[in-house]
């Protein structure tokens, strides 16, 4: 349950701090507007939702 859910956001943030620095290298690079670029974007906006709802599912277990 909660320990799983604490453990599963640590990782989402690893990934998240990872392709933050993978856009800003490849808006760097002047690679803004690339297939890459755009997987990057799409995986993290999926990342900070999936960020949001896990956090809230945590909120939720501790009130219980």
């Amino acid at each position: 349950g909660e320990r799983n859910m604490k453990a599963t956001i640590e990782l989402i943030k690893i990934y998240q701090d990872a392709l933050v620095d993978t856009i800003q290298y490849l808006d760097q690079i002047g690679h803004s507007d690339t297939h890459l670029r755009h997987k990057v974007d799409v995986a993290l906006n999926h990342l900070d939702k999936l960020t949001e709802d896990s956090e809230m599912e945590l909120t939720r277990i501790s009130l219980k």
